[in-house]
């Protein structure tokens, strides 16, 4: 773990450092970079399941008050309430119908609905002719639908979501990465023909991969400063693609100059 935290500390300290590592064995280059996408992820999950916790209770206490009343059983809707029943307190207006009698949202509701049937909830959009997302009641705990309800199951669903969105996340992060570091590698390679002296396709890809470090910090910082105090007005994607095209080219001219023979370096 060390030779890799240092390897890290090499791929932002400055470009003279790239020297160091356009060398390394590929593997230990994208075992590098796995473990840079772990850490990252992990640092993002944790924040965004901080932030829910947080703002679960004023949400679960915001929706139960626009709630008619009503329980789920063994996966069905139950009501002692004439139904249907809208609610039409929010934009989008809620519907108590375990009965089923509505299948579209009337005209007037041009934001679509949240529609509460017998055994399964659907979410129409704006425009009725879009298709509904469809949840089924049946993986939900029987119980009144309160607030207590709604943070219990939020709860729940954070411990459950949490770990499957670092695993997605950490493999989102690896794949885009790779790919990016392979298309600007495959790029730049046909360029070293006319160049001397000239790095190996492995080494390009090395440089490639590890240019891939400061951007995705900054980033990540930027995230975690917008996340509490307030996006800055500099685009997330515009800050990523500056900072790597830095790195990876003045970090390969460092390497080629390392290429050179000592004659020749000032040249």
């Amino acid at each position: 773990m060390k030779t890799y935290l240092l390897t890290f500390w090499n791929s932002i300290r400055g470009f003279g450092s790239y020297q160091l590592l356009f060398r390394n064995p590929l593997k230990v280059t994208l075992v590098y970079w796995f473990l840079v996408c772990f850490v990252l992820a992990a640092t993002v999950v944790s924040l965004q399941y901080i932030k829910f916790r947080r703002m679960l209770p004023g949400f679960a206490s915001e929706v139960s008050q626009n709630l008619p009343e009503f329980s789920f059983k063994d996966g069905q809707t139950v009501t002692s309430l004439k139904t249907p029943v809208i609610e039409k307190t929010g934009p989008k207006p809620i519907v108590l119908d375990p009965d089923d009698k509505i299948t579209r949202p009337p005209p007037e509701f041009t934001n679509g609905m949240f529609h509460i049937g017998k055994t399964k909830i659907k979410v129409f959009w704006a425009g009725a002719a879009n298709d509904p997302w469809i949840i089924p009641i049946k993986g939900f705990p029987d119980g009144r639908v309160d607030r207590d309800f709604l943070v219990n199951f939020g709860t729940l669903m954070g411990y459950v979501g949490a770990p499957l969105w670092f695993v997605i996340l950490t493999l989102v992060f690896y794949l885009v990465g790779l790919l990016q570091a392979l298309f600007f590698a495959t790029l730049v390679s046909f360029l070293e023909k006319t160049i001397q002296p000239s790095f190996t396709f492995e080494e390009m890809l090395n440089i490639s991969i590890y240019a891939l470090t400061p951007g995705a910090l900054i980033v990540t910082v930027y995230w975690i400063w917008g996340m509490f105090w307030g996006l800055l007005p500099i685009p997330f994607d515009l800050v990523y693609f500056l900072s790597y095209i830095i790195f990876h080219v003045m970090g390969s001219g460092a390497c080629r100059r390392s290429l050179m023979p000592p004659d020749q370096e000032d040249y």
